[in-house]
């Protein structure tokens, strides 16, 4: 009976993701050619005061990830191919000093090959530093990007 309990316990676990309500879809298969890419911000205000819990994705690939206390994002994740664009997403209203503006980054020109490929699936290894990516508070309550 414990057997079948963690069989079931494995298999459920396989149906999560990292970001709870990721508005992200995912799309890495088993047995397809993979690069490992990581990406770096810091979330910030028009002041440039940090801002924590933005919800960081990539809107090609299906991973996010959430900006520290600091505005910091560190994403590294082994995925299907190299995203072309990240989306910024406040998920939690006013708490995090107001309700900011959705904002998408066409980052396809940001990327850069730091890696070689290394084996016969292994694309390389990219990467793409964004330095300070400001949020701008939504004006009237409506997503101006939606």
């Amino acid at each position: 009976m414990k057997r079948l309990i963690y069989f079931l316990m494995a298999l459920v676990g396989f149906g999560f993701t990292g970001c709870e309500d990721s508005p992200f879809a995912q799309e890495d298969a088993y047995g397809c050619p993979y690069v490992t890419f990581r990406m770096t911000a810091r979330v910030v205000d028009s002041e440039g005061r940090p801002i924590e819990g933005i919800s960081v994705g990539f809107s090609d690939v299906g991973t996010c990830a959430y900006s520290d206390a600091e505005g910091g994002v560190d994403i590294v994740k082994t995925i299907g191919r190299v995203p072309k664009e990240v989306a910024f997403i406040d998920k939690d209203g006013a708490e995090n000093g107001g309700e900011y503006d959705i904002l998408r980054l066409d980052i396809s020109e940001m990327v850069e090959q730091t890696g070689e490929p290394s084996g016969a699936w292994h694309n390389g290894d990219y990467e793409a530093e964004l330095g300070d990516v400001v949020m701008t508070l939504k004006d009237d309550g409506q997503d101006s990007n939606e």
